[in-house]
């Protein structure tokens, strides 16, 4: 007597042995992914993620470009006053 198994899609009973379900059509078994697509994947994903830092730390240097300017407006007079005070 063959095994029952069923479709992991659609849950059909199927009693003989498929690559695909008869019933919806699509694979009962996931195809092993090759060296290659394994690496690809990886260098996309690593790719992806390397352009999402950059973006990120672009953001970001906009915003310390402006504290920079705005604390060397406020500051600056203040270094100036103390080291010409401090010297005399």
């Amino acid at each position: 007597m063959a095994e029952l198994n069923y479709c992991p899609h659609c849950g059909a009973a199927l009693y003989e042995i498929a690559n695909d379900c008869e019933f919806c059509g699509k694979p009962l078994r996931q195809k092993k992914k090759s060296l290659n697509e394994q690496v690809n994947d990886s260098a996309r994903s690593f790719s992806e993620s390397a352009k999402k830092s950059i973006e990120k730390a672009e953001n970001n240097a906009d915003f310390d470009i402006v504290i920079f300017i705005v604390l060397l407006i406020f500051f600056w007079p203040g270094a100036l006053i103390y080291y010409f005070v401090k010297n005399n």
